[in-house]
């Protein structure tokens, strides 16, 4: 029978604890630990930041300016690009893939050329 996913959780957790060698106590002292993380309010954080107040907003507005100037920057930046045709990229890769035939074929033959009056 498979395992469930709180079970797999479990399983999982305590071979972490045995790779790291934890004693029953370690491992014990971890599981509390993890429960109390689990057991805090989901939205104390942003309860923080609310009553944070002034400084929630100076940070909002600094952060704001910035990412609407990236975000724009990159939508047109995204806006001025060509679509893409496949067969010009195939046309491209053969025509650099002739080019560099051509050059090993020129270099092979400056090679035999070379050696050739060596032997000379």
């Amino acid at each position: 029978m498979p395992l469930t996913s709180r079970e797999a959780f479990k399983v999982g957790f305590m071979l972490r604890c045995a790779d790291e060698g934890l004693s029953p106590e370690e491992a014990q002292l971890r599981i509390e630990k993890a429960a109390s993380a689990l057991s805090k309010p989901v939205w104390g954080g942003v309860g923080d930041f609310l009553s944070g107040g002034l400084r929630g907003l100076t940070t909002l507005g600094t952060f704001l300016p910035i990412a609407g100037g990236a975000l724009g920057g990159y939508l047109l930046a995204k806006g001025k690009e060509e679509p893409v045709d496949e067969e010009d990229v195939k046309r491209q890769e053969l025509i650099n893939e002739y080019k560099r035939l051509t050059r090993a074929a020129r270099q092979q033959a400056r090679l035999k050329l070379l050696r050739d009056r060596a032997l000379v």
